[in-house]
């Protein structure tokens, strides 16, 4: 399962030296609450689910997860849409 949060942090810290490395927490809350103010914008709507349209819609207005989605949630959030 991936988690874009626990990726975009491990690539920041690659190549990077145990000194650099003392900030990881604080580049995890940061990326936390980054990709929580993406998901605000892309979430999935609440009954947009019909037999037309069997997966629900993003709140940008493509069918959810749109691609930006993709990169904000964990997979395993994804896997309950999919």
């Amino acid at each position: 399962m991936s988690d874009p949060v626990a990726d975009a942090v491990r690539r920041a810290l690659n190549g990077m030296d145990y000194a650099d490395r003392q900030y990881e927490y604080q580049m995890t809350v940061a990326a936390t609450k980054l990709a929580e103010s993406v998901q605000e914008l892309h979430r999935p709507l609440v009954n947009s689910k019909s037999a037309l349209y069997p997966a629900p819609l993003c709140s940008c207005g493509k069918v959810f997860p749109c691609d930006t989605a993709r990169r904000v949630y964990p997979s395993e959030e994804l896997n309950q849409y999919v």
